[in-house]
């Protein structure tokens, strides 16, 4: 078992990085991505080389990580407001799918009122060929109930197929609803991103200014 740690820990040490052969600019672009195994050997390495700067150097790499952590932290934000675009757009498009249903729906009911109309016009001839009837005019008095059954069936066929447009707009609209509600969410996730990535670039700020003050007062050895 010793002996497998033995080989394991040659190997790591063969491909470790040597920082003490980069150089300070290759250094500072890897800030952030170093593994945490080398991190104690980049840190102390990076030290040593800020002790031993100008303070024009130490403000001119501190600016440039600032840089580099500022542009990190503006992708972030880039992707909260992309978020934020994408929860309006289909908000904007979901909105029209809900004025269709909703204009759906009062097609439906034109429909339906319209054959109810035609049902009371069917029933009020079957009454007046039951009138007809009933004074001895048999021929004409069946005809017209005819006439007034097949109205009120057109009548019913036209309800139900208001009816069926009704549900068909209840659910466009509901549909509607919920992507508005879920896309709200992405909204709120957006914003919230963008709230969390601006407090990140102002730490970042922070921290570098006051590395970069630590920096200068220390004095070089």
């Amino acid at each position: 078992m010793r002996y497998i740690l033995t080989i394991a820990a040659m190997i790591a040490s063969v491909y470790a990085a040597d920082f003490t052969q980069m150089s300070t600019e290759n250094m500072m672009s890897m800030r952030g991505s170093v593994p945490t195994e080398q991190q104690a050997d980049f840190r102390k390495e990076m030290q040593k080389r800020m002790q031993s700067m100008s303070p024009e150097e130490r403000q001119k790499y501190s600016g440039n990580s600032n840089n580099v952590m500022m542009k990190n932290k503006g992708k972030g934000m880039g992707q909260g407001q992309g978020m934020m675009n994408q929860g309006q757009g289909m908000m904007k498009n979901k909105g029209k799918d809900m004025n269709k249903g909703q204009g759906m729906m009062n097609q439906g009911q034109g429909m339906m009122n319209q054959g109810q109309g035609m049902m009371n016009q069917g029933q009020g001839m079957m009454n007046q060929g039951q009138g007809m009837m009933n004074q001895g005019m048999m021929s004409q008095g069946q005809q017209m109930m005819k006439q007034g059954q097949h109205m009120m069936n057109q009548g019913q066929g036209m309800m139900n197929q208001g009816q069926g447009m009704m549900n068909q707009g209840q659910h466009m609209m509901n549909q509607g609803q919920g992507m508005m509600m879920n896309k709200g969410k992405g909204m709120n996730q957006g914003q919230g991103m963008m709230k969390n990535k601006g407090k990140g670039m102002n730490q970042g700020q922070g921290m570098m200014m006051n590395q970069g003050k630590g920096m200068m007062n220390k004095p070089a050895k």
